[in-house]
């Protein structure tokens, strides 16, 4: 363009400088000229309009192509955004209507948590002694079971009510209680005292269908006390105050000598799980008007599918008994493969006379672990039987009594 426009003014100075007669004929040969250049510069013109309208459309492209990345990049903030919302919200939901199964169903968590757990024991019973033989089905236990903690995950609680058969109803444990941390933790309320291991094994996980007699014969009823409870990588200590106005004290200590504590949550041994071994013992003593004091000495052992339990029970029930009395328990189990399990146990004690012996085998299907299984025993009393719970299935009655129990327990 620039070149154009100083011809164009060289062109005008020339023809004002002929001015004479004999340039006049030359005018008209300029004429074209000046046409050509006219038309170049429109030509430019137009070419320059057209610059500036892609120039234009460029900005405008790159404007939009901007807005476009940041509309994608407000859309992820905004998608992340409502996932948040969205979890939060759940998470709320949770913490109403429940957040799952862990060991039962979960309401709440972190300061506020409730654990609901149900387990039920469906039993059929045959009884075959002297005066006769008697059978029957029973509810033998319902219970509901509440544990969690409330305001901080240091404060915990048990509340747990039974109702079932032979009037076996009404509230077990209810205690509250507080961790301080370094394996120390302290209840008060209602609980069993911490004496007999085969009574403090929960029910669920027992190897047999039922607790021996043994064990009826000489456990303590629940209490209303206080406990401190201490678990260390060896040692287990719990100390309770059960009765002041009776003077009741019980100590119990454990040591593990192999294995995990976890372990010796239950009598039975998975195949494969690795070796583990536990002594226990305890002394319960009772400074009233009765003076009772009982001793008891307990080895739990687990071998990678087969297992081993044995108690032995050392009383002196002052004015009740008028007498010391022993008692020992010994029983084992076999894991065939992961569904069944067999088991023995046998029994004695000199608690009355003459002395009592019991021998049980039976079988267990586990259709999902402990918490739907069915439990088969038979057990022969090759002594008259002194006393028994009703829960056992047993009577006090001659020597020769057989016991045939089934069992099919969900526990949820």
């Amino acid at each position: 363009m620039f070149p154009i426009r100083w011809m164009a003014v060289a062109a005008a100075v020339l023809g004002l400088r002929g001015t004479s007669d004999a340039d006049v004929g030359s005018r008209a040969a300029e004429d074209p000229l000046r046409t050509r250049i006219a038309e170049l510069e429109t030509k430019s013109a137009r070419d320059d309009a057209r610059i500036g309208e892609l120039e234009s459309r460029l900005s405008s492209l790159e404007t939009s192509q901007d807005n476009q990345w940041l509309t994608q990049q407000r859309a992820d903030e905004i998608r992340m955004l409502v996932e948040d919302i969205l979890a939060d919200a759940e998470t709320r939901s949770n913490l109403l209507l429940g957040s799952g199964y862990d060991g039962g169903a979960v309401i709440g968590g972190g300061d506020w948590m409730l654990r609901t757990n149900i387990h039920m024991q469906q039993r059929l019973i045959l009884n075959d002694r002297a005066a006769g033989s008697e059978w029957s089905f029973e509810n033998t236990r319902t219970k509901f079971i509440l544990t969690g903690n409330v305001v901080s995950p240091e404060w915990f609680y048990k509340v747990e009510i039974e109702t079932a058969a032979r009037s076996r109803t009404g509230l077990l444990d209810s205690y509250v209680g507080y961790d301080f941390g370094n394996n120390w933790k302290i209840r008060v309320g209602t609980f069993k005292p911490p004496l007999l291991r085969e009574e403090l094994m929960d029910s669920r996980y027992q190897l047999a269908v039922e607790r021996s007699v043994v064990n009826y014969l000489y456990t303590i009823e629940r209490t209303e006390g206080f406990a401190a409870d201490y678990y260390g990588d060896r040692f287990h200590f719990t100390g309770s105050l059960d009765n002041i106005t009776d003077s009741e004290y019980t100590l119990r200590g454990e040591f593990l000598i192999e294995g995990d504590w976890d372990q010796f949550s239950d009598f039975s041994s998975v195949s494969g799980d690795r070796t583990a071994m536990m002594v226990g013992g305890a002394i319960h003593l009772q400074t009233g008007a009765n003076d009772d004091r009982l001793l008891t000495l307990d080895f739990s052992g687990k071998f990678g599918g087969s297992s081993l339990f044995a108690a032995i029970i050392r009383a002196d029930f002052g004015a009740a008994a008028g007498r010391d009395t022993t008692g020992f328990v010994l029983q084992g189990g076999y894991r065939f493969d992961d569904e069944w399990e067999g088991f023995a146990r046998y029994e004695w004690s000199d608690f009355n006379v003459p002395d009592m012996s019991i021998f049980t085998v039976g079988i267990t299907r586990y259709i999902s672990g402990h918490h739907a299984k069915w439990t088969t025993d038979v057990g022969v009393a090759l002594d008259p039987v002194p006393a028994s719970d009703p829960v056992t299935g047993w009577s006090a009655g001659p020597e020769g009594q057989v016991v045939i129990r089934s069992q099919l327990q969900l526990v949820y």
